[in-house]
């Protein structure tokens, strides 16, 4: 049997490298840098992800661009049971603002961090924490990120590198909408994921996909693509060492980042405003080793180390860098009568039609569906299939010859990108809708849209407005409705949304 440092040769180490560089690298891309060929780079590649040396490829993401702090808080249990541990870590974990727990030996039992976007969010999720915890919670800390850089497995090359992930104060902050969401999560499954292949995932066309993905990275959302190795394979032990500055000398800190930065133990470093100054993520083989790299810092900055504490991370329960509720406020709109005024013409038809067959006029058209209203007037449903065919044929024929009015008002808010998700919600169905929205050029603005082929329950109905936050993953109070009709705005308010009244066109 293989010992552990030889699970893999120099080549395989050269093919980590580039994967940590970029693991979006194509194999054939690779290949040619370290002149193997694409079919020896795919198989080694293959063989590190069955062996278990690979456990996935993830994206990282900079929550800071997206209006988030990062919190780290460190736990330390007692008179716990490995049953009761366990329940607990299940609990924490399901939270949606958790984007990295462990469990660990030494001195804290559990380390995990929280994006939030405001300091009373955080203590809201740190309360709940606690609550979590009970009578087990013995003591805890926490820190803010100012600052993280990933170092590099230094074990995999001699030359190290740095990258900077997160520079705390930010010139702006980025608003994503479900497109971007979707986008972040299909790379979080696999950042290696060919584009085709996402595409037919999320459901997004290929060109679409590859322009957000580049205007992600170019924002600075996306920081890079990253394999994630288990190093316990390579005969690696992880440890944290938490440091605390005893004074604010800057020249010496910077010292101590550049020491950090060429160390080949050091794969990640993180600066910390609160009750510890620097993070260190250490890759060792022995306890030896340890007590090396501790000497090593206490004798070179004892005039600013104050304390340091060491702790081995034993399981790694979640890493996620892509926040739950990213997304932005949502709006949604109707179609006739609200957005464009085409109900005086869809009304006049329908009557013309309606009188050729001697059926009832009076009937209030507004709000809904064609096949609702048709089968208010009458049970034949044969005449209500010929009279549908002939008022969509005939519809069709005036959208092509008519100039549709459009809400000018409305419309603004589409155009000036208030807010990223935006859908429509309307009685029509697909064919009409998607004829009205081309000739007036408003196709472009929707995230998604939702018609009368889409739902079983039409309009006063909550379920066109519960599956268009479904699809747009919001919820109802960050929505906003725009509607015209009672019937619509009682569709929106049964589902729990806020309306906007548009009055109807004369």
């Amino acid at each position: 049997m293989p010992k552990k440092s030889e699970l893999i040769d120099e080549r395989d180490r050269k093919i980590l490298k580039e994967l940590e560089e970029d693991a979006r690298q194509t194999d054939s891309a690779i290949a040619k840098k370290i002149h193997l060929s694409k079919q020896v780079t795919n198989y080694r590649i293959q063989k590190m992800i069955e062996s278990g040396i690979i456990s996935n490829f993830y994206t990282l993401v900079n929550v800071g661009n997206l209006g988030l702090s990062t919190y780290y808080v460190f736990l330390k249990l007692e008179k716990i049971n490995k049953e009761e541990e366990k329940k607990l870590l299940e609990k924490i974990n399901s939270l949606d603002s958790i984007g990295w727990l462990v469990s660990c030996i030494g001195k804290w039992d559990i380390i995990l961090n929280i994006n939030e976007d405001s300091i009373l969010n955080f203590e809201k999720t740190l309360n709940h924490i606690i609550k979590i915890c009970g009578n087990h919670l013995f003591e805890y800390k926490f820190t803010i990120l100012s600052e993280a850089e990933h170092l590099g497995y230094k074990f995999l090359a001699e030359k190290s590198y740095s990258r900077p992930l997160y520079q705390g104060e930010r010139e702006k902050i980025f608003k994503l909408d479900i497109s971007d969401e979707k986008i972040l999560r299909g790379l979080s499954q696999d950042a290696r994921s060919d584009l085709v292949s996402l595409s037919k995932k999320i459901k997004i066309p290929v060109h679409i996909l590859n322009y957000r993905l580049k205007k992600l990275i170019r924002n600075g959302i996306i920081e890079g693509f990253k394999p994630k190795l288990n190093i316990s394979k390579l005969g690696y032990q992880w440890h944290l060492l938490l440091i605390k500055l005893s004074l604010s000398n800057e020249d010496r800190k910077k010292a101590l980042i550049e020491f950090c930065k060429v160390h080949k133990n050091i794969y990640y470093m993180t600066s910390t405003i609160g009750d510890y100054n620097f993070m260190l993520d250490v890759h060792i083989k022995s306890a030896d080793e340890l007590k090396v790299i501790l000497t090593e810092i206490r004798d070179k900055f004892q005039d600013i180390v104050k304390t340091y504490e060491s702790v081995m991370i034993t399981n790694e329960f979640k890493i996620d860098y892509i926040p739950k509720g990213i997304t932005t406020a949502a709006l949604l709109f109707d179609l006739d009568g609200t957005l464009v005024g085409t109900e005086k013409f869809d009304i006049k038809l329908l009557k013309t039609i309606l009188k050729k067959y001697e059926l009832d006029t009076n009937l209030n058209f507004k709000g809904y569906n064609l096949d609702e209203y048709l089968s208010n007037l009458t049970n034949d449903k044969i005449l209500q299939k010929k009279i549908k065919s002939e008022f969509v044929s005939e519809y069709e024929l005036i959208l092509k010859n008519i100039q549709i009015e459009i809400n000018n008002e409305l419309v603004k808010y589409l155009k000036i990108g208030i807010s990223p998700l935006v859908a429509l919600v309307t009685a029509n169905n697909k064919k009409l809708t998607r004829q009205i929205l081309n000739k007036t050029g408003l196709s472009k603005y929707f995230e998604i849209i939702i018609t009368c082929e889409d739902v079983k329950h039409q309009k006063p109905h909550p379920e066109p407005y519960l599956k268009a936050m479904k699809e747009l993953n919001v919820s109802p109070e960050n929505c906003i409705v725009f509607e015209d009709s009672e019937i619509g705005i009682n569709s929106a308010q049964s589902a729990g949304i806020k309306t906007v009244r548009r009055i109807a066109y004369r």
